[in-house]
């Protein structure tokens, strides 16, 4: 269960910090006239579907995935924690 709920928090975050920066951007653009939808921020929309998507699968599938073998599990939550890791890596790489 507590593997589970790792991923759950891993893919959370990015989840997160791709919502917030999209909000972020939308402020910024509606209430300032700064920025607009560029690249930053189709690559952050599509970060945010990604592992907005991911995180309501690994809800769907918990079950599933807390039966499967405690190795697995661990590569798993580690991939959860490395998808939020190259979608920060990707946004700063494409900022200004």
């Amino acid at each position: 269960m507590r593997l589970w709920i790792a991923g759950m928090v891993g893919l959370a975050a990015g989840a997160g910090f791709s919502t917030l920066l999209v909000i972020y951007g939308a402020f910024a653009f509606v209430l300032k006239g700064v920025g607009g939808p560029g690249g930053w921020f189709v690559i952050t929309i599509g970060g945010g579907v990604v592992e907005g998507g991911l995180l309501v699968l690994w809800g769907i599938k918990g079950r599933g995935i807390r039966k499967l073998g405690l190795g697995t599990r661990g590569w798993l939550v580690a991939g959860c924690f490395a998808l939020t890791i190259i979608n920060f890596v990707i946004f700063s790489a494409n900022i200004r």
